[in-house]
């Protein structure tokens, strides 16, 4: 969910707020992030938390289990699972100042319980574990841990705010919005252009998805069963084999739901959707466009310099990425664009798309790479 916030500064002006030496707007700033969102437990420490929280040993790591296996904390009477249940709703509010007031009292009463249930559903569903993200290197896909800060920080040479933030290996959260949904929730504030750009397309992703067609499924089960042979038939665990083919099927299908460019083209220019045994080949246009627009520069600037606008700046071509590729003696540079420019002789007065359309490139064999290098 993307929120905006109606008649809210922009990013670009709370950053020239924040660097300029206005004192006010800072803390009232600070305090209104503060209380929208937090980056650590309500009522203690992950560790007081856990002592609090009942849970069982088990080797079955289910969904909503704490993974503890050192010691048992035992479950009390009367105690629910909050992922198994519905949020308590509130009680009246009362504006009495009364020492002895009931409803006062039956208040804090909620209020206190809000506290420790949201703190049970951050530690059951929130905290990152380090299980399945970590690279060859030992570091974590997912970013974790995550900088600790004792107290919310504004870095006055590039107008960085950083969240105060106690625990390390979970996301910043707003309580009642995690008392509410009952799961795992992520809450942040953007303050960049380029954050809100992401977010806006990672958003956009979700949302442009259709329905999945029957051969789209079919196509899915057939390409997973395919790569997962060895492990269907040769491990003696077959319960954990099943579930993890059943998952790696559902991801699957999940990409399928999104739409490539073939099927964007397909509806813009109004065709119908069939099954096809073509197989689309990419074309990186906007990376070779702005190749060839960088070659023409000079005779494309205009005389006289005017002030350039937003939308001129946003459609500033970007620096192409160059990959690096391990050969066995060296290191060789390469981007997509090479393939587009420096084609083969025979290739030089054949238009672009065709040469696409009737080329593959495929790596050459060691006994051909020794035959090339002989000429």
């Amino acid at each position: 969910m993307l929120i905006w916030i109606k008649s809210a500064l922009s990013p670009l002006e709370i950053r020239n707020r924040l660097l300029n030496p206005d004192e006010q707007f800072q803390k009232d700033l600070v305090a209104y992030l503060e209380s929208c969102h937090v980056g650590e437990f309500l009522t203690g420490t992950m560790a007081e938390v856990k002592t609090k929280v009942p849970y069982r040993t088990t080797t079955r790591k289910g969904l909503h289990d704490v993974i503890d296996s050192e010691e048992y904390n035992p479950t009390p009477v009367g105690y629910a699972d909050p992922t198994q249940t519905l949020p308590e709703a509130p009680p009246p509010l009362c504006d009495c100042n009364e020492e002895m007031c009931e409803a006062c009292a039956c208040s804090d009463s909620w209020w206190r319980s809000l506290a420790e249930v949201t703190d049970d559903l951050v530690l059951r569903s929130n905290v990152h574990t380090l299980r399945g993200c970590l690279r060859k290197d030992g570091t974590c896909s997912a970013r974790f841990p995550r900088d600790v800060f004792t107290k919310t920080e504004v870095d006055l040479e590039d107008g960085y705010i950083h969240i105060k933030k106690l625990e390390p290996m979970i996301n910043t959260i707003t309580p009642d919005l995690t008392y509410l949904l009952r799961c795992n929730t992520d809450v942040t504030s953007l303050l960049s252009g380029t954050s809100i750009k992401a977010v806006v397309a990672y958003v956009s992703d979700y949302i442009t998805k259709s329905s999945l067609k029957i051969y789209h499924m079919f196509d899915s089960v057939n390409s997973v069963l395919k790569r997962q042979t060895t492990e269907i038939g040769g491990s003696p665990i077959q319960q954990n084999n099943c579930r993890k083919l059943l998952m790696q099927m559902v991801n699957s299908l999940t990409s399928k739901l999104q739409i490539g460019s073939p099927m964007a083209s397909l509806y813009l220019l109004k065709n119908p959707d069939h099954y096809t045994n073509h197989h689309f080949k990419p074309f990186w246009w906007k990376s070779y466009v702005g190749f060839v627009r960088a070659a023409w520069t000079a005779d494309v600037q205009p005389a006289v310099p005017h002030q350039s606008s937003d939308d001129e700046i946003e459609a500033e071509p970007e620096l192409e990425q160059l990959v690096l590729m391990k050969g066995k003696d060296c290191l060789v540079g390469a981007t997509n664009v090479d393939d587009y420019v420096w084609r083969p002789s025979v290739f030089e007065n054949t238009s672009l798309y065709d040469y696409l359309q009737m080329t593959t490139r495929v790596k050459r064999t060691p006994k051909q790479l020794v035959d090339f290098r002989k000429v």
